[in-house]
């Protein structure tokens, strides 16, 4: 499994908000903790069928593949706010074809946060670990 980091610049909120709106933009479902265990934001983002992609496998498509995230965020040492997002399926139910419909969707997740936060100016930096 991989991690993510995004690092931002502006308004807490208005990244928090930037987050959940691009999420749910490309199909995902977003949970909000209200009490966060880590930082001051933490989410759980799901895209996809459990059911579907355990009954189907790779047959369940990149779009029916059930692929999960965290995703917390808080101020980091610099004064901006980071956002370290983590995998937390693998899409192994459909084997090696799966594997890379979820890694195609964590892919499009990341490009797609990035672009968002390039757009609005705000994006510090962006690496996966």
């Amino acid at each position: 499994m991989f991690r993510h980091q995004i690092v931002v610049s502006g308004d807490k909120v208005a990244a928090q908000q930037t987050m959940i709106t691009t999420l749910e933009g490309i199909g995902f479902e977003v949970d909000r903790e209200e009490t966060p265990k880590r930082g001051d934001f933490w989410i759980r983002a799901k895209h996809g069928s459990r059911m579907k992609s355990f009954a189907l496998g790779a047959l369940a498509g990149k779009e029916g593949q059930f692929v999960w995230l965290n995703i917390v965020g808080g101020p980091d040492d610099s004064g901006n706010y980071l956002f370290d997002l983590q995998e937390l399926t693998a899409g192994s139910t459909g084997g090696l074809i799966g594997m890379h419909q979820a890694k195609e969707v964590y892919e499009h997740v990341f490009e797609s946060l990035d672009a968002a936060y390039q757009e609005a100016g705000t994006l510090v930096s962006s690496m996966k670990r």
